[in-house]
């Protein structure tokens, strides 16, 4: 693929992972189609920087969004759309670390065979923005805490790639989690006061 197609890709991209990112902090619902869009144009992108553990978490990024679009429209009480932001249990907590861990350790070794450049960064990443679409698809609260690292982690990463597109996008990102958090946390707090009341 011509290099410039390829950068005018990653630039689209970059742009609608952040209105994704802002849509998934209001959560409209809106934030999964395009979340799926942007999994699909970041395919050739990924797979010509030989980022391999992205690749394939983009091939998964496009059914955890149309998991997680079903989550928000239906997972409400009475098959209604999921409004309220919970926590992590320990037990999902620790799910979540062994999750990540596991795939780590399985990825790695199948990274470096396949040749690609940054094998721990891309396999820990890939991890971590699974775990945060699993979180983001249960409107957990900790979901930002994961997309902060996560997006910390991918600033690294697209740096080490010299994608800087990317590496801005996740420098925003990264400040947008301290924010997005904030906002749930705030949503959270609230329906903690309407049940007691």
């Amino acid at each position: 693929m011509d290099i410039y197609y390829l950068e005018k890709l990653e630039q689209f991209s970059a742009f609608f992972s952040v209105v994704t990112f802002y849509f998934g902090t209001k959560q409209r619902i809106a934030a999964w189609p395009i979340s799926m869009m942007i999994s699909l144009m970041n395919l050739p992108l990924y797979y010509f920087q030989a980022l391999y553990a992205s690749f394939l978490q983009n091939i998964i990024y496009m059914s955890v969004s149309l998991y997680g679009w079903y989550c928000w429209r239906y997972g409400g009480k009475n098959w209604t759309e999921l409004k309220v932001i919970t926590t992590t249990s320990a037990e999902e907590g620790s799910l979540l670390v062994i999750g990540v861990l596991l795939y780590v350790a399985i990825m790695n070794p199948i990274l470096i065979r396949l040749g690609s450049t940054v094998t721990l960064l891309d396999a820990l990443r890939s991890a971590l923005t699974m775990g945060g679409m699993w979180l983001t698809s249960h409107k957990k609260l900790e979901t930002y805490v994961i997309w902060f690292i996560s997006n910390a982690v991918s600033v690294y990463l697209f740096y080490e790639k010299a994608m800087y597109p990317f590496m801005a996008k996740y420098i925003l990102l990264t400040c947008f989690s301290v924010y997005s958090y904030h906002v749930w946390y705030q949503q959270y707090e609230s329906q903690k006061k309407g049940s007691k009341a």
